[in-house]
C-alpha cells in the first residue's frame, strides 16, 4: 500500500520492481488485499512509470 484516501476509503498500490511478481509477494498481496476490501476499502494498482502519475490523476 503506498497511497490510502482515508475520505474515499482508497488504497493506491504502486508496482515498481521485480519484487512485486514473486508468489510470496503476490500471496501477501491477495491477503492484504482481502483484508483491505473485509474494511470496505477499495484498492487500485498501478505499475511505475514515467507519466504515470498524470495519468492516474486523470482517471
Amino acid at each position: 500500500m503506498d497511497f490510502y484516501c482515508a475520505k474515499l476509503k482508497l488504497v493506491i498500490k504502486v508496482v515498481d520492481g521485480g519484487g512485486c511478481f514473486t508468489q510470496e509477494s503476490q500471496a501477501y498481496d491477495a491477503e492484504r488485499t482481502a483484508y483491505l476490501e473485509g474494511l470496505g476499502c477499495a484498492w487500485r494498482g498501478y505499475q511505475f512509470r514515467s507519466g504515470a502519475f498524470e495519468a492516474v490523476c486523470g482517471q
